[in-house]
């Protein structure tokens, strides 16, 4: 798995979609070359692999295996791939689909949000309009929300200028709500939806320095 891992082994997969045929057992089916990007986990690890050789106008076979899809919902277990080769294991990363991404943020945004109500505070969604997801009030205390969603452990989370900035304003106080451990269940044919995590709160986040790393540059011409 090491060698996998680094890029040091090559791995060709095969795959069938039911074990029989006919009564006859079934035939495997060469996808192509395959590349690690990520693994999480330990006894048993989940690894994200890249197809190498995916073909645009795949055979009868292949264009079946691309389509499958599971009956009923499931479990999408949290590999996500890493936004450098630096990227740790745990932490927020570019999830391969972006509608995943987006369950799990909207899931993040509910357990916020639930938290925060049941504390006693009334919240704005302003995560359309201003660079921080809530606003929320109690008893004439006014503070910011920022929530991020991770389907692994605790880690790294991106933000992004704007959200720094928020942050930093020493007019009012922020919050970074991080919803970590969530479930990303497949309820129909690529549709997501989240379940469980638990609450973790940074109350009058600052943002330092030190603590951010960059991650792209804007390059002038």
């Amino acid at each position: 798995m090491v060698r996998i891992l680094s890029q040091g082994t090559p791995v060709l997969l095969f795959c069938r979609l039911r074990t029989k045929e006919s009564g006859r057992q079934a035939p495997f089916v060469y996808v192509g070359r395959v590349q690690a990007e990520r693994a999480i986990g330990q006894n048993p690890v989940s690894v994200l692999f890249t197809v190498l050789d995916h073909q645009q106008t795949p055979n009868n076979k292949l264009a079946e295996l691309y389509n499958w899809r599971p009956s009923g919902g499931r479990k999408v277990h949290p590999v996500e791939m890493p936004d450098d080769k630096s990227a740790p294991l745990s932490g927020q990363g570019r999830m391969m689909d972006s509608r995943k991404r987006q369950a799990v943020d909207a899931w993040a945004m509910l357990k916020a949000r639930q938290h925060y109500e049941a504390l006693g505070y009334v919240i704005e969604d302003t995560s359309k309009v201003r660079p921080f997801d809530y606003a929320a009030s109690k008893n004439g205390e006014q503070r910011r929300l920022e929530v991020k969603g991770l389907t692994g452990g605790l880690g790294p989370v991106i933000v992004t200028v704007g959200e720094v900035q928020s942050a930093k304003d020493a007019n009012i106080r922020t919050d970074l709500v991080i919803i970590h451990d969530i479930e990303l269940m497949e309820i129909s044919a690529g549709v997501f939806q989240g379940k469980g995590g638990e609450v973790y709160v940074i109350q009058n986040w600052i943002p330092e320095d030190r603590q951010l790393k960059p991650l792209q540059y804007e390059y002038l011409l």
